[in-house]
């Protein structure tokens, strides 16, 4: 199911950006969406195509081996992706909005070069942990912070450890 909606005022690009959006979700999530789910399966094989395609990196700039879209493309590329599978879709939008955006904002140039050019090919798949036993997923209420504690620092939190996390990509 595509959203296929054609938006006047797209570029070449933009245009050529979520028609591959589109045609990957339609032949490669679509048809097996139904029994991943009945199967609680994590579609890792499509994450890392999606990787290789550049679609982690839809949010990193280009000097970091991103896509560098502007927001438009990019959410017109995600739906297009939601329309075949939700689960897929919040992993990209996970990987891309949250630890892709915090460090392009905040991230030193060596993180950046160290974490997000991997994460931007497609290398490594970076999630978000947000559950405390206090606040479950609302993020407002979380406890958790960083202390600066010598070069490497440390966290100091009460979590049921996360879920998700990076991981390197084979």
């Amino acid at each position: 199911m595509s959203t296929a909606i054609e938006l006047p005022g797209l570029s070449e690009t933009q245009r050529q950006i979520v028609e591959l959006a589109r045609e990957f979700a339609r032949t490669k999530i679509e048809p097996f969406a139904a029994e991943w789910d009945r199967r609680a399966h994590f579609a890792r094989d499509v994450i890392d195509e999606l990787g290789r395609l550049g679609f982690l990196g839809m949010c990193a700039p280009e000097e970091y081996d991103g896509m560098g879209l502007d927001s438009v493309t990019y959410l017109l590329a995600l739906e297009e992706i939601a329309a075949a599978d939700a689960s897929v879709a919040v992993s990209l939008s996970i990987h891309n909005a949250i630890p892709t955006t915090m460090l392009v904002r905040h991230g030193s140039s060596a993180q950046k070069d160290r974490w997000l050019k991997a994460m931007a090919r497609g290398e490594l798949l970076a999630g978000f942990s947000m559950s405390e036993p206090e606040s479950g997923s609302d993020a407002a209420s979380l406890t958790t912070r960083a202390v600066r504690d010598g070069p490497a620092g440390c966290c100091r939190a009460r979590k049921p450890g996360p879920r998700t996390a990076a991981r390197r990509i084979s």
